[in-house]
């Protein structure tokens, strides 16, 4: 279980620039990024068939669109005056149903990286002032909801740090 703390740990550190606050900003742009890209990697390179390919874009697609309908419905300025789709967090929504799908189809060993990862980019969103905690906390609730709703566990695939190297270890049971 540590090894999954390591992991996170040397990310952060790893993507996180020295000096100025703008780097977090960086650092919530590319995980905003990377957890998703991570999690529909794995459905694509590591599963058989598409099943959990659909059960991810299905999640997100969901989570998505909510996301929009409430940003055009909600007329709610940024905390830093950007005008008017600050309800709710994208970012947040975004991040949250790549962790929740990652949580839900691999199982709790994953869950706690991807979650850091997760509130990493909202810390981000609210350090920067593009949102404040109610944006962000309905973003993440959009998206694990949307994931917890569409994603089955997948039971071939086991996802486990690899010794003391650095690196992943994908094990396929048939």
């Amino acid at each position: 279980m540590r090894s999954q703390y390591l992991v996170v740990l040397l990310f952060v550190v790893f993507l996180t620039p020295r000096g100025a606050r703008a780097d977090i900003d960086a650092v919530g742009e590319a995980l905003n990024v990377l957890l998703p890209l991570s999690a529909l990697s794995a459905t694509v390179f590591y599963e058989d068939g598409y099943e959990g390919t659909w059960q991810f874009l299905k999640s997100g697609a969901t989570a998505e669109l909510i996301t929009e309908i409430l940003k055009e419905t909600i007329d709610k300025e940024q905390p830093n005056g950007g005008c008017c789709t600050s309800f709710p967090s994208g970012h947040a929504t975004r991040s949250f149903y790549a962790a929740g799908f990652i949580h839900h189809r691999y199982g709790r060993r994953w869950a706690i990286p991807a979650y850091a990862l997760a509130t990493v980019v909202g810390y981000a969103r609210h350090d920067t002032g593009s949102h404040d905690e109610v944006d962000i906390v309905t973003g993440a609730l959009i998206g694990w909801l949307s994931s917890r709703y569409f994603t089955t566990p997948y039971r071939d695939v086991t996802i486990r740090p690899m010794g003391q190297a650095p690196g992943l270890v994908f094990e396929y049971r048939f």
